[in-house]
């Protein structure tokens, strides 16, 4: 019981981290194509900063975590370029759909290889109904017609959100749990500075409006940089000892069915029919997952 408590507090910090991104992006004054690369440089370098100092400054990592730390802070710039480009070039529901489901599936399939996963008849209901869920909540109709490049970008959406997951994982399990600070320090040090050189390329001699912004940008960017600095120590403490499938899966499914419903609430959204079984079946998915 406490694990599935403590799973939903996580999904909580994932969605206000969601909420804080998208008030920074309503807030955000500079040009539209900076947005992104400049959340990134700041949203890692400061995750980073923050987990530094939590950690009493102390920064001693074996070299498998700083490798599997500096990879990852390469495939989270990877993640916002194809984020951003495929929202360009396509539906974003689809991508989205994409996204999840690699962030998802890549895991779950490489760990049932490697022998680290048994998923129990129930589960794998569980997980097929958290696939349901990701179509049920991100599907609209009407979407526009992809543009060149569109299915490329999402599968690579798909590859990088899954190896992500994996080598954070991959380093909780093999160091029992150890190291953590310095795995993301490095990860998130790493995604700052790619993400700075990044700005650096599609902006040149704009690079320095393209941090002006208003105060609340500001504020709203560093809510969303503390969601995710307490939210990404929570998820690799679960990764240390609990199946990354369930722990995924729960969490995206939760945030999901949380995003639906605050949308509601604070953006005066209607939920369409689609979303509310959505909603209902994510649930039925997190309850399954977690017998």
């Amino acid at each position: 019981m406490l694990d599935i408590l403590s799973l939903l507090f996580l999904s909580l910090l994932y969605t206000f981290q969601s909420l804080f991104a998208k008030l920074y992006s309503d807030h955000y004054t500079g040009d539209a194509k900076f947005s992104s690369p400049v959340f990134s440089v700041v949203y890692g370098f400061v995750v980073a900063l923050i987990t530094l100092a939590l950690n009493g400054f102390s920064y001693h990592p074996s070299p498998a975590t700083f490798w599997m730390g500096f990879a990852n802070g390469l495939i989270l710039l990877i993640y916002n370029v194809a984020l951003i480009e495929g929202s360009r070039r396509g539906s974003y529901s689809y991508l989205m759909i994409c996204n999840m489901t690699g962030g998802l599936v890549l895991p779950m399939v490489v760990f049932s290889i490697a022998g680290f996963e048994q998923l129990t008849f129930i589960r794998w209901i569980g997980f097929a109904l958290t696939l349901l869920s990701f179509v049920l909540l991100n599907l609209k109709k009407g979407e526009d017609k992809p543009k060149k490049y569109f299915y490329a970008l999402i599968i690579l959406l798909a590859l990088v959100n899954g190896t992500y997951g994996i080598l954070l994982s991959v380093q909780s399990r093999i160091m029992s749990g150890a190291e953590r600070a310095e795995m993301l320090v490095t990860t998130f040090l790493f995604a700052g500075i790619f993400s700075l050189l990044y700005l650096l390329l599609i902006s040149r001699r704009r690079f320095t409006s393209a941090f002006r912004m208003p105060l609340k940008a500001w504020m709203f960017s560093l809510g969303s940089c503390v969601s995710a600095m307490l939210a990404v120590n929570l998820l690799m403490f679960f990764y240390s000892y609990m199946s990354i499938t369930v722990v995924n899966a729960t969490n995206q499914c939760s945030v999901l069915a949380l995003s639906a419903l605050g949308s509601t609430i604070l953006f005066k959204e209607r939920l369409r029919p689609l979303q509310i079984v959505g909603i209902g079946t994510c649930l039925a998915a997190t309850a399954l997952l977690n017998l």
